[in-house]
């Protein structure tokens, strides 16, 4: 079976997954290897100590407390940093979005690279880009 009629070229993907992972093949070789990423919650996102419920789903109050210490992290110098002026953003501007926000800039262009465009021969290009979002921190 052979798709028929117009089909997409995918040129290049890219991911930033927990465990440090900033491109396919790496997130490849971290799933192959059974490495889940999990690490403890850092006090930089937020004081688990005072959300922390240690009855599990007893205490467990939707929204307002966890039963778990640990998660599949982005490391905190990849989520803190961003190169606002890279993108054209002020540092003011660049304060004012989410993490999330400036990872999605950061992946994205990463992607257009790996297919072979620049910040200069993007600008005008007829490229479609879909971005797949499981959820931010």
């Amino acid at each position: 079976l052979f798709p028929q009629g117009a089909r997409a070229h995918i040129m290049a993907g890219c991911c930033l997954t927990g465990g440090g992972t900033w491109n396919l093949e790496e997130a490849g070789q971290m799933y192959l290897a059974a490495t889940d990423a999990h690490t403890y919650v850092p006090n930089t996102r937020f004081d688990t100590d005072l959300y922390f419920t240690k009855n599990g789903d007893v205490d467990l109050i939707p929204f307002q407390n966890a039963y778990h210490h640990h998660g599949g992290l982005c490391y905190d110098s990849d989520v803190m940093s961003f190169d606002h002026s890279f993108f054209g953003y002020t540092n003011f501007e660049a304060s004012l979005l989410q993490p999330a926000q400036h990872k999605t800039l950061e992946v994205g262009y990463e992607t257009l690279f790996r297919a072979g465009y620049t910040k200069k021969t993007v600008d005008g290009a007829p490229i479609l880009v879909y971005v797949g979002d499981c959820g931010t921190e």
